[in-house]
């Protein structure tokens, strides 16, 4: 009976490690997708495609606002690594 239950344990465990790191795996797509999607976003209909003389004011007003609703992330720095990524 002993053994049995060991072996269930350690299967479980394999288990729950591969689930974290799948899950890991996702969010991180999704992260990365989702940062696409601002820089995409920001550059085709925010700035026309152009370097507008606002962006700077623009790009600390919309990493702020996101910042204060979604937490770290979306800071200045980080637009503008989106709207290079596009």
């Amino acid at each position: 009976m002993q053994v049995e239950w060991q072996t269930i344990e350690a299967i479980a465990k394999v288990d729950a490690e591969s689930c974290g790191e799948r899950a890991a795996q996702t969010i991180n797509s999704e992260l990365i997708w989702l940062h696409w999607q601002v820089g995409a976003r920001l550059r085709a209909e925010v700035l026309k495609d152009e370097r507008a003389a606002y962006g700077e004011q623009l790009a600390a007003a919309v990493a702020a606002s996101l910042t204060a609703e979604y937490g770290r992330g979306f800071g200045k720095r980080n637009l503008y690594q989106d709207l290079a990524a596009v």
